[in-house]
């Protein structure tokens, strides 16, 4: 019960490297930004990886996830997750 009793602690750093001009909304919620050749790099803050990887599945080939290890598998965990889904809708035909 206490851990709903008051805003979420996000201690965790995932670095993600985002297309320029893409994904307002992380830029936003970035702690930090740095322009780089390949793309822009942003530092996000969040609380648990399954959550943070939920988010960044929605952004597409746009976000690419650099560090930890646990955000970017969960990531394609997620992926994975919604192309066994298609698959299994598109055999069914719905």
């Amino acid at each position: 019960m206490a851990r709903w009793s008051g805003p979420i602690e996000r201690t965790g750093r995932a670095t993600v490297l985002v297309r320029p001009g893409r994904a307002a909304g992380l830029r936003r919620w970035a702690h930090e930004a740095e322009a780089t050749p390949d793309g822009d790099k942003l530092v996000l803050p969040f609380a648990d990886p399954e959550g943070l990887a939920t988010s960044l599945v929605g952004y597409g080939a746009d976000v690419r996830v650099l560090d930890p290890p646990e955000v970017r598998e969960a990531v394609i965990q997620r992926l994975k997750e919604i192309a066994t889904r298609h698959e299994v809708a598109s055999v069914s035909g719905r």
